[in-house]
């Protein structure tokens, strides 16, 4: 079937040397595939552009909503696990899951083990004891990170190092 709805156009392309049908019609194919090429590249760009701002979007929505309500969450953990009394099985268990809920969005608790990193660990007492000075001996409060980024220091409690050197005991 010929490309041209116009029937002179039609006829003037069927008395056209077979040659020159080829190389008109090859003539159209490439301005076809140059177009398809443009429109390909602004779809592309279009899509680049939705996904630069989804991932604008998801930041705002971090910063706005999931920051301050995961360290509203973390707070309210902190104090069931700081309570003084009889540990309460139904509220130790309210805590796990807030905390197992807010891991799926990205929030983790900050490594409390080994020496003090003051990129996530704020010092708040230092104690002797017979671990090595920086070695981290509690948290009195536990420290965040969302998506890998600080939003909330550990407060630890740190060694000064050995007792007798110290003039502790």
């Amino acid at each position: 079937m010929c490309p041209h709805s116009d029937a002179a156009e039609q006829e003037r392309f069927r008395e056209l040397d077979p040659s020159d049908r080829i190389l008109g019609r090859l003539d159209e194919l490439e301005a076809l595939f140059r177009r398809r090429l443009l429109d390909d590249r602004a779809k592309i760009e279009f899509v680049a552009e939705l996904k630069e701002r989804s991932e604008l979007d998801d930041r705002v929505i971090q910063s706005r909503l999931l920051r301050p309500l995961a360290n509203r969450l973390v707070g309210i953990v902190d104090r069931i696990y700081s309570w003084d009394g009889e540990p309460d099985p139904l509220a130790m268990s309210a805590g796990e899951e807030i905390m197992d809920v807010l891991e799926e969005f990205g929030v983790e608790t900050i490594d409390i083990s080994g020496r003090v990193d003051p990129t996530v660990h704020r010092v708040v007492k230092q104690l002797p004891s017979d671990s090595p000075r920086g070695t981290i001996l509690s948290v009195q409060r536990n420290g965040i990170t969302l998506d890998g980024r600080v939003i909330r220091v550990a407060d630890v409690v740190v060694s000064v190092g050995d007792r007798d050197v110290e003039g502790g005991e």
